[in-house]
């Protein structure tokens, strides 16, 4: 049978949801989302994706999918970086995994970001909902960073997708927007800041992104490996629930898969 190897590269800052997202694809179902502990390992896992048109069917597509950990700094991040981004295992793809701030914090109730946020009620003057100006704080820590995470990305691609040396190749990047059950009515916010044409530095940096890089590709996908809770083991007072249900959560992660295998050429 003859096969093709695609080698993609899962980025994203720290508690985003790589692991989960990786463990549900990995599973082929996407009709669960299995418990999932954050890893530092970035041992690739091998995925296959049957080709749809009809003279293809007895080709398959294998992904070579390797996660990124998204500790800044980090030895094992910095391994991944060095073994993953060079010949012949460079990535053709990269699913960069985001979150609109709802990041879990590495540490829980511990982490930076969830102490300044505790620290709220004494910088705000007046009555003010408290949880809800801790979780704005924490979700505007956690974007700071997660910015500061997609610049160091983009500049490690940069340096291997050079123009000149890969003609015959197309790259790609799918920005996935994780969690979504988390915030769906705020999709069209998170989409507007995180694309190509988003006038947040997110954007700009993404554009700056594809002009080192002629002909990449990128989208934005959102995805939710499964309903889940944000906040309540962190002791700031607030707790948010999934807005979407199971089916709904499931929908969207197929039309994430869609959009891979697309990219993947097995569409």
């Amino acid at each position: 049978m003859l096969r093709r190897v695609v080698p993609i590269l899962v980025t994203g800052w720290e508690g985003a949801g790589k692991t989960r997202l990786a463990d549900v694809w990995e599973s082929a179902k996407r009709r669960t989302a299995p418990d999932t502990d954050k890893s530092e390992s970035s041992e690739p896992h091998l995925l296959s994706l049957r080709r749809r048109r009809w003279w293809l069917l007895s080709r398959q597509v294998w992904v070579e999918l390797t996660v990124a950990p998204g500790q800044l700094g980090s030895s094992p991040r910095t391994d991944t970086f060095r073994n993953f981004l060079h010949l012949p295992r460079r990535p053709v793809g990269v699913v960069h995994v985001v979150c609109w701030g709802y990041n879990e914090p590495w540490g829980g109730r511990n982490a930076a970001g969830v102490r300044e946020a505790r620290r709220t009620r004494k910088r705000k003057k007046g009555p003010v909902d408290v949880p809800a100006e801790r979780l704005a704080y924490l979700r505007q820590y956690h974007l700071r960073l997660e910015l500061q995470e997609f610049v160091e990305v983009c500049d490690k691609l940069a340096a291997v997708w050079k123009p000149g040396r890969n003609k015959e190749t197309k790259f790609w990047l799918i920005v996935a927007l994780a969690k979504a059950d988390l915030y769906p009515d705020d999709l069209d916010r998170a989409r507007a800041y995180y694309g190509p044409d988003a006038k947040s530095e997110f954007g700009r940096t993404l554009r700056r992104l594809q002009q080192r890089v002629p002909g990449l590709e990128c989208r934005v996908v959102p995805v939710s490996s499964g309903p889940t809770t944000y906040g309540e083991d962190l002791d700031l007072g607030f707790r948010v629930e999934p807005a979407l249900d199971a089916t709904q959560s499931t929908k969207m992660l197929d039309d994430f898969w869609i959009a891979v295998e697309e990219f993947c050429g097995a569409r």
